[in-house]
This record gives C-alpha cells, structure tokens and sequence, in this order.
C-alpha cells in the first residue's frame, strides 16, 4: 500500500454543526481505500460519511470515560475515483466536530482485516489487540 494523499477539517468555536467537510476537496484514485476518523463533543449521535456518490462503511463508534467525547472510524474499500468532498453529516448538530481522512493506492483487492477500539481518560492512551490474518495492511489507532 502507498499513501496517497490526505486532508482535514475541526471546528473550534464550539458552535454546534449538523455537518463538516474535509476542507479543500480532496483528488483520489478510483479504487483506493480511503478511511476517516470523524469526532465530535456532546452527547452521543450517529455519523455517517460520504463522497457524494457513496456512503462509507462504519467501524464500532466510541465514547471516552466522561462521555463527552466520541468518534468512529469509516472506510471504503473501493472509493470513487476525482475530486470529492467528503462530508460527515451528524444524527444531530454538535459541538466542536473535526473530520480527518487518508487515503491508499494499492494493488489487488483490499478488505477489513480485524477491529477493535478502546476508549478513556488517562495521560498514556492504549488501543486494545486484535489479530490480523494478511500479509499486507495498515493499522489506525
């Protein structure tokens, strides 16, 4: 796998938003995967994410200990080829949103190997295990 390209976008002011867009659009090659992380303040509410043509596939959504902060992982496998914005679009508008995505070139057929999250409120965060069975992969954490 090659990285190929990534962008971002947070809100700061604490305004509460019904939706964010990685900010400018984003070039990606037609089949790459592409993975985001968005996150969010407030009480707990449904993401999605999409290209504009496709709605990505979502990992486990997770709240910290205090429960005020929570995020989620989504992905395509296949994404669609040009430039895109991608858009998080929340259950309900929240404060202090922020969306981050990256993309990957490769070759071949690429799938979700394994998934697990943890959550919490220390100086020293950790991610719990899991076990993956390819040969090729990248992890986010």
């Amino acid at each position: 796998m090659i990285f190929g390209t990534s962008g971002s976008n947070g809100e700061s002011s604490g305004v509460d938003q019904a939706s964010i867009a990685v900010d400018p659009a984003v070039d990606t090659t037609a089949g790459s995967l592409v993975v985001c992380f968005v996150k969010h303040e407030g009480t707990a509410t449904t993401i999605s994410v999409s290209d504009g043509t496709t709605t990505f596939d979502a990992g486990t959504y997770r709240s910290n200990g205090s429960a005020n902060s929570h995020g989620q992982f989504h992905y395509l496998l296949v994404s669609n080829g040009g430039n895109k914005t991608y858009t998080a679009t929340f259950g309900a508008a929240r404060a202090f949103p922020s969306i981050i995505l990256f993309e990957y070139t490769y070759s071949g057929t690429a799938s979700l190997d394994g998934q697990n999250t943890s959550t919490g409120v220390s100086n020293t965060p950790t991610s719990t295990n899991f076990t993956t069975t390819a040969t090729d992969g990248v992890a986010f954490g």
